[in-house]
């Protein structure tokens, strides 16, 4: 004992040389010509005085991995049989049962040690070396799980020996997408140990890990391995590490949203193991989610996260207004992309039609997308793509204040301050631009008017199929489609006065008498001049003509058309009609518009009298 207590002083005391000391002695008993007995018992005399003294062990450990190098390892190889029959022939295994508590009465060290031995015990199968390198490990693992499953969670106490085993955790989850059995295998059990003591938030961060690293179907397994495992645990992590993921700037995004459809549609289909809910966790983040759709190449895998997990019901209205946001984003900038492939456009424009279906499905859903794609419409760059007439500049500086609103509209959305609900005078806005700054030139028309014309038809489409698409489920089918039309053309032609006219007076159903008009002239120049500069909006009048009841609740556009179109009239004197273009084309709209779609709108009004 007198011995042991020397050595153990000097451990602690003077760590650096007793180390050095030991090196040098086991470096000099390890030689090819080991054939004396003092050599041959060197290395089993420093195991017995390491297991008894920890610090002996410690200074032993450190050094193991400039000893094990390829030469001492074949020394070794042949000296092993000769240790278990000369000096362990007492008891089974009493080297192994030697090395593996020095190796846990170590408090550093070790992880390096670990990675020698599983590197070496997964280089061959029926090579001696590789098989006592894996018994060592498969040691050692086993009594870290006694050690991680046995102690006492009440007295918070922690292993030294697993936690080393951070110095090394890189290079474990690297090791957990190699083709070797035993390497995958060693590093898994050894990381749901360190896991399991170390607590949740490692969890999380090794399966956020494997979630942006697994780049196949048989990596991913793993992964649903390893939660397998921790989740009896850390409940609940999924969620925890989807949300973490969405809200990550490193790593690769496409990855790992792949990865995460992968796992959801395994789950529905019930394939996967684990207990742990990946579509819970994609439930609970659909608005981070949403905020994918618009960076690049990565619509195609959140849209499908979409598609694979419909919208909860009863979002909040922030929730709400996001998705919607970034799904006419998407929309429209997939629409005007032209150096898409044309089936990857359509699949794009297809799959985001259906998930705005799921939007307008919810409380308030309908009112908030139809606004805002009648705002993309009319007040986003996107909206010089649906229509191909050239501004003049003096058209365009009256657009002024129509510009600064949508781009005050575009700053108040950053805060989440974007209003849903009509625009009025109490409406107050965070904050505004003094002055116009340096004019800006006049935009040039960049496509056809039959692209632009196209263009217009697609985005009309979409509105109106997305009015049609809210409705009840118990009542008739082709009933409740031609309900849910009516219903959502009244809210379609109620924003579009919202939107069009400036004023919120004036705007009663009945048609007023002629000499209203000229209260009501200001107002009427604004809304024809945004009928003029927005051709779409006519097609959308044109489709709620067809829905007899909706034009009537945005008559009054019709009506300021129209009173603009008499007083001209009546104060010009031409002998041609063609002499005045512009004016010829406003004035056959609403006609053609009302006697085409909707008569029925003549005999509710006086409109022959007063256009007479």
């Amino acid at each position: 004992m007198s011995v042991m207590s020397i050595l153990s002083h000097l451990g602690r005391n003077h760590a650096t040389v007793l180390q050095e000391f030991m090196y040098s002695l086991i470096l000099a008993s390890l030689t090819p010509d080991s054939s004396s007995v003092q050599q041959r018992s060197t290395v089993p005399y420093i195991l017995f005085l390491c297991s008894v003294s920890p610090q002996l062990s410690q200074a032993l450990v450190l050094n193991l991995p400039k000893l094990l190098t390829q030469s001492t390892i074949s020394i070794l190889q042949t000296l092993v049989p000769l240790w278990n029959s000369e000096y362990f022939s007492s008891v089974e295994n009493l080297l192994l049962e030697l090395v593996t508590k020095i190796l846990l009465s170590s408090d550093s060290g070790v992880g390096e040690v670990l990675l020698i031995l599983i590197k070496k015990g997964s280089e061959g199968v029926s090579d001696d070396t590789a098989r006592c390198s894996r018994m060592v490990v498969n040691s050692v693992i086993s009594a870290l799980f006694q050690l991680v499953h046995g102690r006492s969670v009440q007295r918070g106490d922690k292993s030294l020996v697993v936690e080393s085993l951070t110095s090394i955790l890189p290079l474990l989850l690297d090791q957990l997408q190699s083709s070797q059995e035993f390497l995958r295998s060693s590093s898994l059990q050894l990381l749901v140990l360190y896991a399991i003591h170390k607590g949740r938030s490692s969890t999380i961060h090794i399966i956020k890990y494997l979630l942006f690293s697994c780049s196949s179907k048989e990596e991913l397994t793993v992964l649903v391995s390893f939660i397998s495992q921790v989740e009896m645990f850390h409940t609940g992590c999924v969620p925890s590490v989807v949300t973490q993921g969405l809200k990550t700037r490193e790593g690769d995004m496409k990855r790992f949203l792949k990865n995460l459809v992968l796992l959801v549609e395994a789950e529905k289909a019930g394939t996967l193991d684990s207990k742990s809910s990946f579509i819970q966790g994609v439930r609970s983040n659909q608005t981070l989610i949403a905020e994918k759709l618009v960076q690049s190449g990565l619509a195609d895998s959140s849209l499908h996260l979409f598609r694979v997990v419909p919208l909860v019901s009863g979002l909040r209205i922030n929730s709400l207004h996001r998705i919607a946001h970034c799904l006419i984003e998407l929309f429209f900038s997939t629409l005007v992309e032209t150096r898409l492939i044309e089936e990857d456009r359509d699949n794009i424009l297809h799959n985001t039609e259906i998930i705005l279906r799921d939007v307008c499905k919810q409380q308030s859903g309908l009112n908030i997308v139809l606004r805002f794609i009648l705002e993309a419409s009319i007040h986003s760059p996107y909206s010089s793509f649906l229509t191909s007439q050239i501004q003049t500049p003096e058209s365009w500086k009256t657009t002024s204040r129509l510009r600064q609103t949508a781009k005050l509209y575009r700053e108040n959305f950053k805060f989440g301050s974007m209003p849903v609900q009509p625009l009025g005078s109490s409406t107050v806005f965070h904050a505004g631009v003094i002055g116009d700054g340096i004019r800006a030139g006049a935009p040039s028309s960049r496509i056809s008017e039959e692209e632009s014309s196209l263009l217009r038809q697609l985005v009309s489409g979409i509105i109106i199929r997305l009015c049609e698409s809210v409705g009840s489920d118990d009542e008739d089918e082709k009933r409740m489609s031609q309900q849910s039309l009516d219903d959502g053309c009244k809210k379609l032609s109620l924003i579009l006065v919202e939107i069009i006219s400036p004023d919120i007076m004036y705007n009663g159903i009945p048609w007023p008498e002629e000499e209203f008009i000229k209260v009501t002239m200001e107002r009427d120049l604004g809304i024809s001049k945004m009928l003029t500069l927005n051709p779409l909006l006519w097609n959308l009048l044109e489709l709620l003509a067809l829905n007899k009841p909706a034009l009537c609740y945005s008559s009054v556009i019709i009506r300021a058309a129209v009173s603009v179109c008499i007083t001209h009239w009546q104060g010009s004197v031409c002998t041609r009609l063609t002499n005045h273009p512009l004016q010829l084309n406003l004035t056959r709209k609403p006609i053609l518009t009302i006697i085409q779609y909707s008569p029925s709108f003549l005999t509710s009004s006086s409109f022959f009298v007063n256009f007479s």
